[in-house]
This record gives structure tokens, C-alpha cells and sequence, in this order.
């Protein structure tokens, strides 16, 4: 009808009538005027489309390239993050006939953040865990994603420090395209010794990064109705 309104409501229609033709209607009017004609108004359901086929099918060209390299002259590792509430997550489990399970957490808010690589040949694992307190109890100081991009420096140091320049000739990181991805001090660690090579994956291609399907079954397995005691557990 030429308006900016997405979603009809009977006070609309009705202030619509008296602007437009001039019909003046109260509401109730308006929704007795729609329940006798089966009209009522509906809010809009999200439609997702197929992305672009070009970017990740690009990108799975790019892993096999990575693959086929010679023994020794490059490492791939599959890098990703995942935050961890430090609470017990609760799904469908089996129980006793009249018996429901009970899983109780913790009162309070805190989680981690972790950062982990995985090589895909051979399968070494190099992990980072990045404390972030509750918001209650964080003091004025670094945004979340300064953290996270702090937490991402100190990873790509340690995968330098596993991964010397003697051995490895390039060391190919395959990542998302996550704002704490970028930054000076992960600029600087990039271009030092030995040589990191960056890889962005689009987004919503999760079947070629190996670490989302780590960071899948290490929660089934750790978070899933277990609850966790503190940070170090």
C-alpha cells in the first residue's frame, strides 16, 4: 500500500482507513472486521536463501591446493574459536519411568573463550583459553574483542613455536572472517618468522573447517549435562 510499515497491526489498518478513504474504525472494530473475513495479522517468518556458490566452492579449492602440497613444504591447520559457558548444557536424555533427570548450574554468568588449530596431517592439536569473567565483574578495560584478538596473537605464537622455520617452510592457517582475526599485533606476528599464511573461509562453510566438528563433540562430551565446576576443569 505504498507505506513503511512491515508489520500490520489492527491499530494500523484502522489509522490507515481514516487517512486513505477516510473510514473511521476503532480497533476492536478493525479485528472484528478481519476475524469474520479469516484475515489476521501475521508477523513475517525469515526466508533463508542459498548463498553464493562461487566463495566456498573457491575455498574448498584452495584446501585441496594446500593438500596436494609436497611433504614437508607446507602445514595446514584448520584454526577456530568457540565460547564455553560455564554452565551445564541440558538436552534430551534417557531416564527412569517417573524419574526426570535434574542437572542444576551455577549462579552466575562467567564463561571461556578458546582458540585451537588442528593440523590435518599429521593430527597435532595446539590450544589458547581466554578467561572472560561474568559482565558484572569485569573492571573498565579491554572490549571483548580486544580479548579475543589478544587470545588469537598469543595462539599464532604458539603455533610458531611448534611449527619452526627449519622443518616447516609455511605454515597455512585456514580461518573465518571474524573481526578478532585482524588487527596490528596479528599483522606483526603474521609477517615474523616462520611464515604464516592466512586462509579466509567464507561464511556458512562449515564442512571444510575441521575444527567447528572438534569443537562440536568436545562439548557434546564436556558440557553437555556435566556441570562445570571452575575454569580449570
Amino acid at each position: 500500500m505504498g507505506l513503511s510499515e512491515l508489520h500490520w497491526t489492527y491499530e494500523a489498518l484502522a489509522t490507515y482507513l481514516y487517512q486513505a478513504p477516510g473510514i473511521e474504525g476503532q480497533r476492536t472494530a478493525m479485528r472484528a472486521f478481519c476475524q469474520r473475513h479469516a484475515i489476521r495479522p501475521s508477523r513475517p517468518t525469515d526466508r533463508y536463501l542459498r548463498s553464493d556458490p562461487a566463495p566456498p566452492q573457491a575455498a574448498r579449492g584452495a584446501l585441496a591446493t594446500l593438500k596436494k602440497a609436497p611433504a614437508g613444504a607446507c602445514v595446514v591447520l584448520s584454526q577456530e574459536a568457540a565460547r564455553c559457558p560455564l554452565v551445564s548444557t541440558l538436552l534430551t536424555t534417557m531416564g527412569g519411568q517417573g524419574d526426570r533427570p535434574r542437572g542444576g548450574p551455577w549462579e552466575n554468568q562467567e564463561q571461556g573463550d578458546g582458540v585451537a588449530a588442528r593440523t590435518l596431517d599429521p593430527r597435532q592439536l595446539t590450544t589458547h583459553w581466554l578467561e572472560q569473567p561474568a559482565r558484572s565483574s569485569i573492571t573498565p578495560g579491554p572490549s571483548t574483542q580486544q580479548w579475543l584478538q589478544g587470545a588469537c596473537v598469543a595462539h599464532l605464537q604458539a603455533i610458531a613455536r611448534r611449527s619452526p622455520a627449519t622443518p616447516s617452510p609455511e605454515v597455512a592457517i585456514t580461518l573465518d572472517k571474524a573481526p578478532w582475526h585482524r588487527g596490528a599485533r596479528e599483522e606483526a606476528m603474521v609477517a615474523a618468522p616462520p611464515p604464516l599464511r592466512r586462509e579466509r573461509f567464507p561464511r556458512y562453510s562449515p564442512p571444510l573447517k575441521v575444527m567447528e566438528r572438534f569443537w562440536r563433540v568436545l562439548r557434546r562430551r564436556a558440557t553437555h549435562h556435566r556441570l562445570v565446576m571452575s575454569r580449570a576443569s
